[in-house]
């Protein structure tokens, strides 16, 4: 399933009943008991018992008229707010992998397909564009500071994702969105699930702790700790396709394994969390 893939739909049902009553006269003479009760047969209007049989027989125009409209609504997929960014993430992301070589790695980061490296042009001035988005001066590619948290800061910032609370840590959007969710703040850009929690879907964001580290989900540690996060590309059975910067020393594509329920099961990393779009932007 692609990052644009959406559908949802809604059901509803009506019915209708009609129901008639009777009447009954009585009349009294000298030659029968004053007891006595006579019924008449009740004449029923000819209109009266069409209608009935219309709504028996489900042709009643204004029925007819009301099943079209709720089928209509049944099928019409609801629209999806962040349909267009995920879209634009998907366009930028991908633009940005075949500008740079189209580097592939292992789960590890191990290089498969080499692409251009953080050293070279043009990704080292572009890297020196995605510190500068985060308020870092004075830094580009030839630095050896690690700059993917500035890359998928730089990502949400071109696809109009204003909200998105971008920084040189991964570990401070991941606690936003941990926080967020806790919070039930529907403003926020992502959400924040542990991983047994969501099967990733494409648009989510997959984070994990580096070695050194002992964050964990439900121990943030005030959002500074060393973390990595990747963005999921695609999903097909048995895996996920993600891209990052940073991975390999360029921006990279590579795959990690799920179960058979699409949780993300990869041994080759310490998995924190999935960060599920929420609002992806205020416009």
């Amino acid at each position: 399933m692609s990052i644009t893939d959406a559908a949802s739909s809604r059901s509803s049902g009506a019915t209708a009943s009609k129901s008639s009553s009777t009447k009954s006269t009585s009349s009294s003479s000298s030659s029968t008991s004053p007891s006595t009760t006579a019924t008449e047969p009740v004449r029923a209007d000819p209109q009266d018992v069409a209608s009935v049989d219309r709504v028996a027989a489900n042709d009643d125009p204004m029925t007819e008229q009301v099943s079209t409209i709720v089928a209509g609504l049944s099928v019409a997929p609801a629209p999806d707010r962040n349909a267009g960014p995920l879209a634009r993430i998907d366009e930028i992301t991908r633009a940005d992998h075949a500008k740079y070589g189209g580097q592939t790695t292992t789960p590890n980061g191990g290089v498969i397909t080499p692409g251009v490296q953080e050293g070279q042009s043009p990704l080292r001035e572009d890297i020196g564009r995605m510190w500068e988005n985060v308020g870092v001066q004075g830094r580009d590619g030839s630095n050896e500071a690690p700059w993917s948290a500035a890359y998928i800061s730089d990502v949400m910032n071109r696809a109009g994702v204003d909200n998105f609370q971008g920084s040189a840590r991964h570990s401070e959007y991941i606690n936003a969105a941990i926080s967020a969710r806790q919070n039930e703040d529907t403003s926020a850009s992502h959400w924040g699930f542990r991983t047994s929690e969501r099967a990733p879907q494409a648009g989510d964001l997959v984070c994990f702790s580096r070695a050194e580290s002992s964050a964990t989900f439900d121990d943030q540690q005030n959002g500074q700790y060393s973390s990595h996060c990747d963005i999921v590309q695609a999903v097909r059975p048995g895996f996920i396709d993600t891209i990052g910067g940073n991975v390999g020393d360029s921006v990279s594509t590579r795959s990690f394994t799920t179960d058979e329920n699409g949780v993300i099961n990869d041994p080759a990393q310490n998995w924190i969390a999935v960060l599920a779009p929420q609002m992806l932007g205020t416009q």
